[in-house]
């Protein structure tokens, strides 16, 4: 049974029920059920528009966050690298000062 037999169907009983004008009201309240397939083609549209743009922001949100990140570790890298070529100034140093130590302390006993 196809669905339009099944509505003149429905139909013939509800006016049995209800009465030709009330089973008419309620049919077309319930109405035809279809969507047509401009209807779908619309809909599809409408969510493939809604799809594109929460893509969008979320590649938005996604490359300010890598950007912040990039951000962050190259200051960390930036700091460490500061802190390194300061204890290799100081290293250095002390080193230049253990070997003229050495040196003078071998220059007075010789």
């Amino acid at each position: 049974m196809t669905v339009d037999e099944r509505r003149h169907q429905l139909q013939r009983k509800l006016e049995e029920v209800l009465g030709p004008q009330n089973a008419q009201t309620l049919m077309d309240e319930l109405g035809t059920g279809r969507l047509t397939i401009e209807d779908l083609r619309s809909e599809l549209r409408t969510r493939l528009t809604q799809l594109d743009t929460k893509l969008q922001l979320l590649e938005e949100r996604t490359d300010r966050k890598l950007s912040e990140l990039k951000s962050d570790i190259l200051e960390r890298i930036n700091d460490q690298t500061k802190t390194l070529f300061r204890a290799a100034v100081v290293s250095n140093a002390a080193t230049v000062l253990a070997v003229a130590g050495l040196a003078f302390g071998a220059a007075r006993l010789a």
